[in-house]
């Protein structure tokens, strides 16, 4: 179904469609607009139920997936919501055709999410100002129930940090109320706004924000060592990560930037991030240090091969050291002719008649005697001439 077909369905059963939200806000900063979700107003349930019978309902809230333009969509309700618990599933949620797209904006965490536009005559709907704020780089809550749900204290946090913008003092304030339904929050809401946060430009401004709002001890403990005290030790695990992303998209390289040194004081919160994650960290706190440390052959080419296997890799493992320790040891200085010896080294080159250990013992004998070169070359003539 075209957006035109769907437009037109909802306005024969008396209602109106708007598209909002982050694809309104994308083109507003002159991007291109990615997935969209919709928001209808003045129908009830039942009536848009008969008008998309193939519209599949998820959750308890009033949002249906439906495919428009040939892509999956989420399509809301127009809804008004009353706090009656705490965290993110306290709330009871009213869909209604008598709630106005304007209401329905309310609802949301920042002004620059709560903009949309009406699909049927093309206008602008900005009742929060959300497009000035862009303009002036601001994130602002767009009211009081910003603390109605703590996780947008994060996404405030995560929004800043994707656009570069400051958050101002008011949401700063909403933020620091989020605290203490932050600890009931489910570890994996946390992990996911951790992941969507590390995957921008600057992902220290997310850090950072939190911190301004004296929530940083308490959604993701490990990152002050100990809590709240070392502040240079904060610094430098910030310029540490900043520096990772400048040298990688990759988010697990990013994240062990981040958690080298605190690596295994990540759990529970790290059962819920994915498990190369996970191993990418705990490999390079292990041999940060080691790495340095490391000159025989016989262990540079133990560690390649390892970081060959590995899911952090070669540059993984280059971008993680050189990120927190700001420089590289010789082994990684020169990892791909170490990588290439290893790989020029055959089993079909071996003579004749070897097998088992015998083979094994030939095959590390002539790659550490290629390492050994090219470790000697390196010692006699340093990279930086």
């Amino acid at each position: 179904m075209e957006e035109t077909e769907f437009v037109s369905r909802v306005k024969q059963i008396g209602g109106h469609a708007y598209v909002v939200g982050g694809w309104v806000r994308d083109r507003q900063m002159g991007a291109l607009g990615r997935d969209k979700d919709y928001v209808v107003t003045g129908v009830t349930e039942n009536a848009f139920n008969a008008a998309f019978p193939g519209a599949f309902k998820t959750g308890r809230f009033p949002v249906y997936l439906l495919e428009i333009a040939r892509s999956t969509c989420d399509v809301s309700l127009a809804r008004s919501e009353t706090k009656t618990g705490r965290g993110y599933r306290g709330f009871d949620a009213a869909p209604s055709p008598h709630v106005t797209i304007e209401r329905d904006l309310e609802r949301r965490d920042t002004t620059v999410n709560a903009m949309a536009v009406d699909l049927e005559t093309g206008a602008f709907v900005d009742p929060y100002g959300g497009l000035e704020d862009l303009r002036n780089g601001v994130i602002r809550a767009v009211s009081e129930r910003f603390a109605d749900d703590p996780v947008r204290a994060l996404r405030a946090a995560r929004q800043a940090a994707q656009f570069s913008f400051r958050i101002e003092p008011g949401t700063i304030r909403l933020m620091a109320a989020c605290r203490d339904e932050l600890a009931d929050e489910p570890a994996e809401r946390l992990a996911n706004e951790l992941r969507l946060a590390l995957s921008c430009h600057k992902p220290s401004v997310f850090f950072v924000c939190l911190d301004a709002a004296g929530l940083l001890d308490a959604v993701y403990p490990a990152i002050l060592s100990p809590p709240g005290a070392d502040r240079d030790a904060f610094c430098r695990r910030m310029d540490a990560l900043d520096r990772a992303a400048a040298l990688t998209e990759r988010p697990e390289i990013r994240f062990a930037a981040l958690a080298c040194g605190t690596a295994p004081q990540w759990s529970p919160l790290a059962r819920k991030l994915p498990r190369a994650w996970r191993h990418c960290a705990l490999f390079a706190e292990s041999w940060r240090e080691r790495a340095f440390e490391t000159y025989d052959p016989d262990a540079i080419r133990d560690l390649t091969e390892r970081l060959i296997r590995h899911p952090i890799g070669l540059d993984g493992f280059g971008a993680v050291i050189l990120s927190v320790c700001g420089q590289l040891p010789p082994l990684l200085e020169r990892a791909r002719e170490i990588e290439g010896a290893i790989q020029s080294v055959k089993a079909s080159d071996a003579p004749d008649g070897l097998r088992g250990p015998r083979l094994g013992a030939w095959l590390r004998d002539r790659r550490n005697r290629a390492i050994a070169e090219i470790m000697d070359g390196a010692a006699s003539q340093p990279l930086n001439q």
